[in-house]
């Protein structure tokens, strides 16, 4: 994804207040564009609750390109539980 259209997720996602909001923009991007793991990562840091982050990384999960460098999306996450979540999600 170009850096580009990655700011204007990462935009739409801080203009929209709730969860279902958010979920919402993210499947209507992830129909039309691919994510690098590191791009995830920089939309995975902008949620503001944990709880968002397993149907954000259900959305974009199947249009990752590097999926082979997705143990960089699980550094990303703080606590082990969260982290067996996203490994649960992108091995799906």
């Amino acid at each position: 994804m170009s850096a580009s259209g990655s700011q204007a997720l990462l935009s739409t996602l801080q203009e929209q207040v709730f969860e279902s909001e958010r979920e919402n923009a993210t499947s209507v991007v992830a129909k039309r564009i691919y994510f690098a793991c590191t791009q995830v990562i920089e939309v995975i840091n902008r949620l503001d609750f944990s709880n968002e982050q397993p149907s954000v990384m259900r959305a974009l999960a199947s249009i990752i390109v590097d999926k082979e460098d997705s143990h960089v999306i699980l550094s990303a996450f703080r606590f082990g539980r969260d982290q067996s979540k996203a490994r649960q999600i992108l091995n799906q």
